[in-house]
């Protein structure tokens, strides 16, 4: 389910080391070229000091965020991922801390993924 031909939608708080221009905005949202492909459009969720905010994308290459912002000219200061697919960050856990996924949590994977066979039914 990381593999990027997944295209599991995954959502990441973000800070950047400069505010996001409306065309940095309409770069990410359209797709940015970071030297070895063309990122698929990703979703913008801005705070009003433009250098925070949501990002969400459905790849999730190599450091593809970083690289995304690097593209327009800025730079990732923090990056933490709070959503992949339909599993939701749990804010009770501490950095580095896990749990075993519920019951419900399993199932929504696997209205999706076959868990079995690693591919999209």
């Amino acid at each position: 389910m990381l593999s990027p031909r997944y295209q599991v939608q995954k959502k990441y708080l973000f800070t950047s080391e400069y505010p996001l221009s409306e065309n940095n905005v309409q770069t990410l949202i359209s797709g940015v070229d970071i030297g070895d492909f063309i990122t698929k459009p990703a979703e913008l969720e801005l705070q009003s000091d433009r250098k925070s905010g949501v990002i969400s994308i459905t790849e999730g290459k190599f450091h593809q965020i970083k690289r995304m912002f690097e593209a327009v000219g800025n730079k990732i200061t923090f990056l933490e991922r709070i959503e992949f697919g339909a599993l939701k960050l749990d804010a009770n856990l501490a950095r580095g801390q896990w749990r075993l996924l519920t019951d419900s949590e399993i199932e929504s994977l696997t209205g999706i993924y076959s868990i079995s066979k690693g591919e999209k039914i």
